[in-house]
Protein backbone atom coordinates (compact mmCIF):
# COMPACT_ATOMS: atom_id res chain seq x y z
CA UNK A 1 0.00 0.00 0.00
CA UNK A 2 1.37 3.39 -0.97
CA UNK A 3 0.73 6.63 0.86
CA UNK A 4 1.01 9.92 -1.03
CA UNK A 5 1.33 13.19 0.86
CA UNK A 6 1.56 16.76 -0.33
CA UNK A 7 3.50 19.54 1.39
CA UNK A 8 3.45 22.88 -0.42
CA UNK A 9 4.74 22.01 -3.93
CA UNK A 10 6.26 18.67 -2.94
CA UNK A 11 4.73 15.22 -3.38
CA UNK A 12 5.98 12.58 -0.94
CA UNK A 13 5.37 8.91 -1.61
CA UNK A 14 5.89 6.23 1.05
CA UNK A 15 5.53 2.58 0.07
CA UNK A 16 6.67 -0.95 0.79
CA UNK A 17 9.43 -2.11 -1.56
CA UNK A 18 9.79 -5.74 -0.51
CA UNK A 19 11.41 -6.59 -3.86
CA UNK A 20 14.40 -4.29 -3.22
CA UNK A 21 17.76 -6.07 -3.17
CA UNK A 22 20.87 -4.04 -2.55
CA UNK A 23 23.09 -5.04 -5.46
CA UNK A 24 24.65 -3.34 -8.49
CA UNK A 25 22.24 -5.13 -10.87
CA UNK A 26 19.09 -3.93 -9.09
CA UNK A 27 17.04 -1.64 -11.37
CA UNK A 28 15.58 0.24 -8.38
CA UNK A 29 18.20 2.62 -7.07
CA UNK A 30 17.72 4.93 -4.12
CA UNK A 31 19.79 8.00 -3.25
CA UNK A 32 20.16 6.74 0.33
CA UNK A 33 19.96 3.30 1.90
CA UNK A 34 19.41 3.27 5.65
CA UNK A 35 20.19 -0.05 7.35
CA UNK A 36 20.55 -0.61 11.08
CA UNK A 37 23.72 -2.71 10.89
CA UNK A 38 26.01 -2.02 7.93
CA UNK A 39 28.65 -4.51 9.09
CA UNK A 40 26.51 -7.66 8.93
CA UNK A 41 24.52 -9.37 6.21
CA UNK A 42 20.86 -9.96 7.02
CA UNK A 43 17.49 -10.24 5.35
CA UNK A 44 15.43 -7.17 6.24
CA UNK A 45 12.07 -7.76 7.91
CA UNK A 46 10.74 -4.49 6.47
CA UNK A 47 11.74 -2.37 3.47
CA UNK A 48 9.98 0.96 3.00
CA UNK A 49 10.80 3.61 0.42
CA UNK A 50 10.34 7.38 0.54
CA UNK A 51 10.44 9.33 -2.72
CA UNK A 52 10.06 13.11 -3.00
CA UNK A 53 8.93 14.85 -6.19
CA UNK A 54 8.58 18.47 -7.26
CA UNK A 55 6.80 19.24 -10.54
CA UNK A 56 6.82 15.49 -11.35
CA UNK A 57 10.63 15.37 -11.11
CA UNK A 58 12.21 13.12 -8.49
CA UNK A 59 14.26 15.21 -6.06
CA UNK A 60 15.37 12.53 -3.63
CA UNK A 61 14.72 8.97 -2.53
CA UNK A 62 15.59 6.61 0.29
CA UNK A 63 14.92 3.05 1.39
CA UNK A 64 14.61 2.20 5.08
CA UNK A 65 15.57 -1.37 5.97
CA UNK A 66 14.50 -2.79 9.33
CA UNK A 67 15.50 -5.92 11.17
CA UNK A 68 13.46 -7.87 13.66
CA UNK A 69 15.62 -8.57 16.69
CA UNK A 70 14.52 -11.27 19.12
CA UNK A 71 14.08 -10.09 22.71
CA UNK A 72 16.86 -10.89 25.18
Amino acid sequence: MAVTLQHNDLIIEVFDDSSFIQSPGNPTLYDKVYRPDKDHEYKPASQHAVVIYKDNVKLSSAILLAVAVPPL
